[in-house]
């Protein structure tokens, strides 16, 4: 994988569907297929399904693939940092 891309050329698409068991991870992302080829070593349950020289695409159970609710930090989910058109403070009527 010689091939220079931009920062912005650097994608994962994780696809997935109700009928098919597997998803599929598409990355041509370095951290990301560093990260998915030390997976495919330790795991057999994640498999290079293709790959060209800047890219590959990996397939795995689709119950690996979580989304969760993002842990709270400071900044993220205050009430100071949300922002609500109904909350506007009134106009100065001088």
């Amino acid at each position: 994988m010689t091939c220079k891309l931009s920062r912005y050329e650097m994608e994962t698409t994780i696809t997935f569907n109700r009928d098919e068991p597997n998803a599929r991870i598409y990355t041509s992302d370095p951290v990301m297929l560093r990260k998915l080829d030390k997976l495919c070593a330790q795991t057999p349950v994640i498999t290079v399904f293709r790959e060209d020289e800047v890219s590959k695409t990996y397939t795995c159970p689709k119950k690996l693939v979580s989304i969760r609710k993002p842990r709270l930090f400071k900044g993220f989910g205050d009430k100071e940092t949300q922002t609500d058109e109904s909350e506007e403070e009134p106009a100065d009527e001088n």
